[in-house]
């Protein structure tokens, strides 16, 4: 859930399951200024989520700084402030929320113990939680043990695209993360002089690895 400066607004959903999930029949809906759902999005027939897999929907605009590479698809309807609840449903079922119908906060709602971390950040479903969660104050908590959720700073686009833990997955490269459920471009395939994966230091004139080099006369 991304709610930025101006349009840089994104919803991801993820598929824990073994098997592809069909989107066929899902929607997102949004409550404005404490009022009652009403559509935003209405998922295609032929969306879906691989298993492990992410979709990701953004706001279409030319001034959202998130990545068009990241988007699985945009739309000019996914407009939505930090006061407005945000809801997955499978028809008329809610799965999941950020927020809560028929209210208004104000500026944001409260998660893991941040104000109004609904409005100017992005939030990031722990790894450990694999499934929605229709009730709010459950899934929001109190404080960063209680809720399923990460607060992370405004425009933080780093973790959309995948779910888990980033890193490189490239068995090739030095730095291969087995545990990485998501690469997240760090795959380095070199080691420097002092056997540093992906380092920089070189063996300088004098054969001294990281060395600075002649300063004065010999070595």
């Amino acid at each position: 859930y991304i709610e930025g400066d101006d349009n840089n607004k994104a919803v991801e959903i993820y598929n824990p399951l073994d098997e592809s999930v069909s989107l066929d029949g899902y929607s997102i809906k949004k409550g404005v200024n404490g009022a009652s759902f009403s559509s935003m999005y209405t998922f295609s027939s032929s969306d879906e989520i691989t298993s492990g897999g992410v979709f990701v929907l953004c706001y279409q605009s030319s001034s959202n700084e998130i990545p068009e590479e990241i988007c699985d698809a945009d739309s000019w309807s996914l407009n939505f402030d930090g006061d407005d609840a945000v809801g997955l449903f499978n028809g008329d079922i809610l799965i999941d929320i950020i927020g809560v119908e028929g209210e208004d906060p104000g500026t944001g709602w409260d998660v893991a113990g941040t104000s109004n971390a609904t409005a100017n950040h992005t939030l990031i479903r722990k790894f450990s939680v694999v499934g929605g969660n229709p009730n709010w104050e459950i899934s929001a908590g109190t404080d960063s043990d209680n809720s399923e959720w990460e607060v992370h700073p405004n425009n933080t686009f780093d973790f959309l695209g995948y779910h888990g833990v980033p890193g490189c997955m490239d068995d090739t490269a030095c730095n291969y993360n087995p545990d990485a459920t998501g690469d997240d471009g760090s795959c380095a395939y070199e080691t420097d002089c002092a056997g540093e994966c992906g380092g920089s230091a070189v063996v300088d004139e004098c054969g001294v690895c990281g060395g600075s080099g002649i300063p004065d006369g010999d070595c």
